[in-house]
């Protein structure tokens, strides 16, 4: 029996059309037809499609009954010569499964290496990170202390200076008013002095001194003093810590 013949006797146990054997080895059904009428032959891939499609040896595909031994003998080596092929493929597919295998292994190992050797990287920078953001808080935290303390201790000096103005103010208040006291108390003595002068004597002498440009002077100098803001800010500052 020829490859043909095997052909379409395996196709049609299997209940295969020309179309779905063509499908399952991917060629097309004119190519199928001239392998079974024995125009052409497959090549040794395809002949291992076949072969995996049917369930059968390739030397059973290829197999022939004739009288002649020779025939025979030649189809046995062909056959076997392709199940050699059929085996060597096998075997290299098989040993270049496992090689993928293994480099897929070793590109898994290298990737999970990586990953964890980045995963303590971003660790340590991620604590330095956060260590840096407390020593910068904590740095702040004194400048703005240290900022408060000399803003405080400037506000202090600075209510002292106020004071010691308001306190020499105060004097040089007292002092005019103890300059003008001194005055009225001249006045006073001087009248005193001369009581033995007429009443129209004093009175002349008292209104020519209340004419004069000195007491004018005195009374305009007594006034600007009553009128000026740093004597009506002690009188009040006297007032409230007296409680008037």
């Amino acid at each position: 029996m020829k490859f043909g013949d095997n052909l379409i006797k395996l196709r049609k146990e299997n209940g295969l059309s020309q179309e779905d054997l063509a499908n399952k080895l991917e060629v097309s059904r004119q190519t199928v037809s001239k392998w079974e009428l024995g125009i052409t032959t497959p090549d040794m891939e395809k002949l291992i499609g076949i072969s995996k499609v049917f369930g059968i040896s390739v030397d059973k595909l290829i197999s022939e009954e004739e009288t002649a031994s020779t025939n025979q003998s030649k189809n046995e080596k062909e056959a076997d010569s392709i199940n050699n092929n059929v085996h060597n493929e096998v075997y290299s597919e098989n040993k270049r499964t496992k090689r993928n295998t293994k480099v897929y292994v070793v590109v898994f190992i290298m990737l999970c290496t990586i990953v964890l050797v980045l995963g303590l990287i971003i660790y340590s920078l991620t604590k330095n990170a956060t260590k840096q953001n407390q020593h910068r808080e904590l740095y702040e935290n004194n400048i703005n202390k240290i900022t408060e303390d000399i803003s405080n201790n400037a506000t202090t000096e600075e209510n002292l200076k106020n004071e010691n103005k308001t306190e020499n103010k105060k004097n040089e208040i007292n002092t005019e008013k103890e300059e003008n006291n001194s005055d009225n108390r001249l006045i006073e003595n001087s009248l005193d002095t001369k009581k033995s002068d007429s009443y129209e004597e004093q009175y002349e002498k008292a209104k020519e001194f209340m004419e004069s440009d000195t007491y004018k002077e005195m009374l305009n100098k007594a006034k600007e003093i009553q009128e000026s803001d740093e004597y009506k800010k002690l009188q009040e500052k006297i007032m409230k810590e007296y409680g008037f």
